[in-house]
């Protein structure tokens, strides 16, 4: 079981985007917008079109890389490099060619395994792609922090069958990574999104309009070094209004898609100090839909 994870403090929002090849009306710039509708798309699927290149202005401290909600086809892939230089002669990082997280059916976990009925069952495309249950991120959570002031990724899903891909946003970040997991009893809530009419003689007309995933996760025993750095950071930086990229277990690739999203605060994290240089924080969160 990996740890929890957050990605904050988006320098992308300020970045200059540029590469590939965009719509007009849905240009590159659109990922830098809080509303995750409203989507940047490219003018095809080729490869050379789906570029995504961010001059940070300066070298940056990142500890993440996410990229959606996304259209990819399941089983596509994308690569992420970092370089002090715009030409990326010298790398200072390298993904590698990532797939999308959960996109395939992992056959070796038989809890796993859809009914052959499923219309995903043949293609091994597991149900929140063939249902769409969930928004899709292609996501990369670097081992450790990279320090580098342009980022480029490159997405490979020629052949995707909407004829381009699209992103609604682009998160670049620091990363806080606790020196303790959350505790047993964690929270992942699901709050059902609706708006209800009741008639005189009390006959109810709902209108169903989705769920929003939500975190509360308390986090005992953390250092101050993990209180006074990240923690406090990101609650001065992220606020209750501000996003942040949140994921309960980042190696879980068969359950990603379903327990990672982003999200805001619905108060920042508390510093609880439980004892002389101990302490403890809640991350209490719901999804940005």
């Amino acid at each position: 079981m990996g740890k929890f994870v957050a990605i904050y403090q988006n320098y992308a929002d300020a970045a200059v985007l540029y590469g590939g090849s965009y719509r007009v009306d849905y240009p590159l710039n659109n990922v830098r917008d809080l509303d995750i509708g409203r989507v940047a798309r490219t003018s095809n699927p080729a490869t050379s079109s789906a570029v995504i290149i961010a001059d940070l202005g300066a070298s940056r401290l990142v500890g993440g890389v996410v990229v959606g909600p996304t259209n990819q086809s399941p089983g596509s892939t994308y690569r992420i490099r970092a370089s002090s230089f715009s030409d990326f002669s010298t790398l200072v990082y390298d993904s590698g060619i990532q797939t999308v997280a959960g996109s395939t059916m992992n056959w070796s976990n038989t809890s796993l395994w859809l009914a052959w009925e499923d219309p995903g069952f043949w293609f091994g495309i597991p149900d929140v792609f063939d249902l769409a249950l969930v928004p899709v991120w292609a996501t990369t959570i670097l081992p450790t922090s990279a320090f580098a002031r342009f980022w480029k990724i490159e997405f490979f899903d020629s052949l995707n069958a909407d004829g381009y891909i699209q992103f609604g946003r682009l998160v670049i970040g620091r990363a806080w990574r606790p020196a303790h997991n959350y505790d047993y009893g964690g929270e992942f809530s699901c709050e059902p999104i609706y708006r209800r009419v009741e008639a005189v003689g009390g006959r109810r007309t709902d209108a169903d309009l989705g769920r929003r995933r939500g975190y509360r996760l308390t986090f005992s025993n953390l250092p101050d070094s993990d209180l006074f750095n990240d923690v406090f950071r990101m609650r001065q930086y992220t606020g209750a209004s501000k996003q942040v990229w949140v994921s309960a277990d980042p190696d879980d690739s068969d359950n990603f898609q379903k327990r990672s999203f982003l999200a805001t605060f619905k108060s920042p994290p508390p510093i609880v100090q439980a004892n002389l240089d101990i302490g403890s924080t809640v991350i209490d969160c719901e999804e940005v839909i």
